[in-house]
């Protein structure tokens, strides 16, 4: 079970990868895999072979697991309205 969920979150950080990439929209990540040193290598659709580094494949794997990240909300000053 783990390493279907470890392959589906590889999937998922390969096409956010490919759509995110400088060519605009390249397609649809058709292979996939992770290398050894932690780059991940995409092939979209379109024939384009992208190697990405390890910190843009863990960037994407947070926005994934983690959502969209958003600035730390300042708190607010409640005041008694009369």
């Amino acid at each position: 079970m783990a390493a279907k969920a470890a392959d589906t979150q590889l999937k998922q950080v390969a096409q956010r990868l490919a759509a995110a990439h400088p060519l605009g929209a390249v397609g649809e990540a058709l292979a996939y895999c992770r290398l050894p040193d932690g780059r991940v290598v995409v092939v979209d659709s379109q024939g384009h072979k992208l190697v990405f580094s390890a910190e843009e494949a863990a960037r994407a794997a947070g926005e994934i697991l983690g959502g969209p990240r958003r600035p730390p909300v300042k708190e607010a000053k409640h005041e008694r309205v009369r």
